[in-house]
Order: C-alpha cells, then structure tokens, then sequence
C-alpha cells in the first residue's frame, strides 16, 4: 500500500513538473519538414473577460540550459505571430500559407521563444468585451499575468535565464513589463534583461529623426522637403516636425504628408536596403513590381481611396 502510495504521488509530481501535452503541436498544414524542436500553443486565461494567445518553440540545441525569451510585436496591435511566421521564427510562410518552410536563421535554434498575441484582441488573443480600450499601463499587468501564468504551465523553465524581447511599439511594452518583472523578483528570479529592435520609445524624436533620415536616404521629394524647411521650419532642418504635424493648418498637412514619403516609395520601410537582404536565394518582387506598387499606392493616396497593400506573394520555390 505504501508502495502505491509512493507511485501516485510520483506520478502527480511528474505532471505538475511537464509540459502541457494537450497544447502540443506535432504538424503544421503545408509544412516542408519534421519539427525541430517541441512546439506548444494554447491561451492564458488573465481575467474572465482576457485570453493571451501563446505559442511556444523550444530551443533545438538545449531547451533545459537555453535562455528562455517572450517575444512582443508593436503596433499598437500587431500580433506577435508575425515574429514568428515572417521573422525570426523557425517558419517561412509563402503563398497565404500554401508553403511553410524552414528559415535558417531562426532564433529557436540557441533560445526558447513565447510569441504571445497582444493585447487581448490582437491575433488570436481573445477579449469579450464591445468595447477594446487599453492603455499602457493595462497591457503591462495583462503581460505581466499571462507571462505568470505561462511559467505556470512549464514550471520547468522557471530556472532558465529570462528575457523580454520587442520591435516597433515593443519599445514601449517590453521596458515597461521589464520594469514590473524586475520589482517581482521572488516570481521571476531568473530575469536578466531586456532587448528591443527598432524601437518607438518617445513619437516625437521617432518623427522628428525619421523626416530627415527619409530625405538623407532619397526617398523624400527635394521640392516638397524644401517647400516644408522654407515655409514652416524659418529655412532650418533643425526643425520640430513633430509638433507641426500636430497644427490643423497647411504646414501640418505638408509635414504629415512628407512623414509619409517612404510608404510610397516601393522600398520596405523597416529595410531600406532590402536588395542585401541576408537570404539572396528568396524570391522578391522584381524593381518594375515595386514601381507598380508604389504608384498604386500613390494614386490611391492622391483620390483618398483606401491604401492598396504593398505586400506581394512569393512563387513556389523548390
């Protein structure tokens, strides 16, 4: 009797000690290859009205040892599936999910990474509510929760180093629940820092910079940008765009329509030197195809008509 006793409580022990097996992914529709490493994807219930939207890939070298980092796209509200399909991910998705393939330079191969959709609402994050109003404040204790919650479901992982990783409107979530984690050491002890990419961290230094590094890089209209330093900025590009921007008068529109100038422009405006992009081996759009684009874009812009895309799709590769 002892000894079953014994057995049980082992049992329980391992369950509370492994991973969710009823969140594990085994295949993906379309993908080229086996999984590399374990992947698990499910939702972390932080009120009754809030699901985050997670999905989990273990290291493929050593998940036991691997730092262990969550992920945040910005926005505000570009889900975090995005990392994890078009960037740093162990997927390529081509042809609106035709083709899933492998891509070489994903992080999972020396990290366990948590994409997690937010705020709720955002990707497949769930939020039953008519109206979805956040602010920042909210969306750091909503991450804070769903990240206590998920170590919850792999309490193995408690004792991996811990990072908090972000892009784009991610320099503004990503300090701000570092900052909460850092005052909660007793939950998260093993909390080592933060990183961000491309990061918004104050709109009007964004802005500001951003006008002159577009012209710098010739992708701004020389009459438009002359017509704006001239007319609004007494003849100095030492000039606050930010806050003409914000004056319902004609120099603010001509500031907020230069703003724009890279979006229709053909090139990517995260990556204005796509052609030395890391991978020459993938197909991208041919420069006549940009051009077409770009000229949609502009003449939707000019007709006040809703902006085309300027994404495109791949061909099949072999």
């Amino acid at each position: 009797m002892m000894a079953t006793g014994v057995f049980v409580f082992f049992l329980l022990t391992v369950a509370c000690l492994a991973a969710p097996a009823d969140e594990l992914i085994t295949t993906l529709p379309n993908l080229t290859e086996p999984l590399r490493s374990k992947h698990y994807a499910g939702y972390l219930p932080i009120s009754s009205v809030k699901q985050l939207f997670y999905w989990y890939v273990e290291s493929e070298e050593d998940p036991s040892n691997a730092p262990t980092v969550l992920w945040l796209n910005g926005g505000p509200g570009c889900a975090s599936m995005e990392g994890l399909f078009i960037e740093m991910g162990p997927f390529r998705v081509r042809n609106d999910g035709e083709q899933v393939v492998r891509n070489p330079w994903t992080w999972n191969r020396i990290a366990n990474i948590i994409y997690l959709d937010a705020p709720a609402g955002v990707g497949y994050s769930y939020y039953n509510a008519t109206r979805k109003v956040f602010n920042d404040d909210e969306v750091a204790q909503d991450n804070f929760d769903a990240l206590k919650l998920w170590f919850t479901k792999f309490p193995e992982r408690k004792s991996n180093e811990l990072y908090v990783m972000g892009e784009s409107y991610g320099g503004t979530y990503v300090p701000m629940l570092s900052a909460k984690i850092t005052e909660a050491s007793d939950v998260f002890p093993n909390f080592k820092g933060m990183l961000i990419g491309n990061g918004c961290v104050d709109d009007k230094i964004n802005f500001n910079t951003n006008i002159n590094y577009q012209y710098y890089h010739a992708v701004v209209d020389e009459s438009k940008y002359q017509k704006v330093i001239q007319n609004c900025c007494n003849g100095s590009s030492d000039c606050d765009f930010y806050t003409i921007s914000q004056q319902n008068s004609s120099c603010g529109s001509l500031v907020t329509d230069l703003s724009y100038s890279i979006y229709y422009s053909g090139y990517d405006p995260y990556f204005l030197y796509f052609a030395c992009y890391v991978n020459p081996n993938l197909p991208y759009p041919p420069h006549e195809e940009i051009q077409k684009m770009a000229l949609r874009r502009n003449f939707a812009k000019k007709h006040g008509l809703e902006l085309p895309s300027m994404i495109y799709h791949e061909p099949s590769v072999s």
